[in-house]
């Protein structure tokens, strides 16, 4: 048999160390993407300022690939477990690990093909690239949010701007941070002002490390409900200041990082430590309740406690200065000019889900089943964003690994000893 694989960067990986482990019969996999040297959007080659939300000892995923501490030492750098990678060093070493995964698959006698970026799947489920079809017995599309925000084109327009004037981001998250810290660095000149639904960065991550109790270690509800983690959540939160910090939007952010260098809140720890088990508990909820915690996946997102404290620091000093300013005030295009930037995804409207008429689901992104394949007669499985109505929650590389295994036990099950014709032309 033979594998299709859309996209090269975490979630590739992640279904080619489960093809490796399984020791499957395969005869070829083909990856498609725009770019083969680099480990998709997300970990390419970009400045230092740009760094991970993840510390370096939750980087565990693919150590027995390669161990990163090892790989790091190998490489000449020296960061602590508590240090937060720049990613285009994160990109580096999974690239490494992608080349060893694909060696050792090679050696089992399993021909590894790459191509160009894949165009669409058509209504057999095989892969369109620049008008050859590529017949395949299953295919994964793992493209993450499908966008480059982080591209030369953003750099030039930055770099382009007027000395002394006002940017404008859209965009509080992860990623619209990266650009204001990218702007004060090589643009120090400029003021920036900031715009979110919230008003807010997201939550200063504590000094805690990733593991120990979580929030649905004391969830015994018999009949999950949104409300009833919504109250389970509340009461971890127990002192004045961090219900100043998480329920009043006049919060500074200066204020949240004096708190945090000095405390770690249990409600961030029992949180995160949650991750594995936000899909459990999504889809055990009714559709209403589903829908309730889509409405408000902003702030699920922003109290996930994701903003490295290191880039907090940098932004509350760029507040105090009256560099920086951050307001309320949802997205317009119609209303913004050329002096901004929208630094977040916007709802997923890519050409490939459109072209490939994959089944949409109801409240969000691309339909799927619990084993991530696509809702309809084709065997396409979809990992990552694009499946965030069905599983809610996808943004962690642990979460990615996790679902590839499903990816791979269910396809490998399925479609066990077929095999097909390389290519043929359409």
């Amino acid at each position: 048999m033979n594998i299709g694989i859309i996209g090269s960067g975490a979630g590739c990986i992640s279904i080619l160390k489960h093809l490796l482990q399984y020791k499957c019969q395969l005869s070829s996999i083909l990856i498609f993407s725009k770019d083969h040297n680099q480990v998709g959007f997300a970990y390419k080659d970009v400045p230092e300022v740009f760094i991970m939300n993840t510390r370096l000892d939750s980087l565990t995923q693919f150590n027995d690939v390669i161990g990163i501490t090892d790989w790091l030492t190998a490489k000449k750098y020296n960061y602590c477990d508590n240090d937060y990678l720049p990613r285009r060093v994160y990109g580096a070493y999974l690239q490494d690990v992608k080349y060893n995964l694909i060696d050792q698959l090679k050696k089992t006698g399993i021909v590894v093909h790459t191509y160009g970026k894949a165009d669409y799947l058509d209504e057999d489920g095989n892969i369109i690239c620049n008008g050859i079809c590529f017949k395949t017995d299953a295919s994964v599309l793992a493209i993450g949010f499908g966008k480059d925000i982080l591209n030369d084109h953003l750099f030039d327009r930055i770099a382009s701007l007027p000395y002394g004037g006002t940017i404008d981001v859209y965009g509080s998250g992860l990623t619209s941070i990266d650009i204001l810290l990218y702007i004060y660095t090589y643009r120090p000149d400029l003021k920036m002002q900031c715009y979110s639904l919230s008003g807010r960065f997201p939550r200063v991550r504590g000094k805690f490390k990733a593991g120990g109790a979580s929030i649905f270690d004391d969830y015994n509800e018999t009949i999950p409900s949104f409300n009833s983690i919504i109250q389970l959540f509340k009461s971890l939160v127990t002192k004045d200041i961090e219900k100043y910090i998480l329920f009043n939007p006049l919060c500074a952010l200066k204020d949240e990082v004096e708190y945090c260098s000095a405390y770690t809140p249990i409600w961030q720890e029992r949180l995160y430590n949650g991750t594995m088990n936000y899909l459990d508990f999504y889809q055990k909820l009714g559709r209403d309740d589903q829908v309730l915690l889509h409405n408000i996946r902003h702030q699920f997102i922003e109290t996930r406690a994701m903003f490295p404290l290191v880039n907090a620091r940098k932004l509350a000093t760029l507040i105090d200065d009256g560099q920086l300013s951050i307001l309320s005030r949802r997205y317009d295009p119609t209303t913004v000019n050329k002096n901004s930037i929208l630094a977040f995804n916007p709802i997923m409207d890519l050409e490939i889900i459109q072209m490939s008429r994959l089944p949409m689901h109801s409240i969000s992104g691309v339909d799927v089943d619990r084993n991530c394949k696509v809702n309809d007669k084709r065997n396409i499985y979809v990992l990552g964003p694009m499946t965030n109505g069905s599983r809610f929650f996808t943004e962690a590389t642990s979460l990615t690994v996790r679902d590839a295994k499903l990816i791979v036990d269910a396809l490998i099950i399925s479609k066990e000893g077929q095999t097909h014709e390389l290519v043929r032309y359409c």
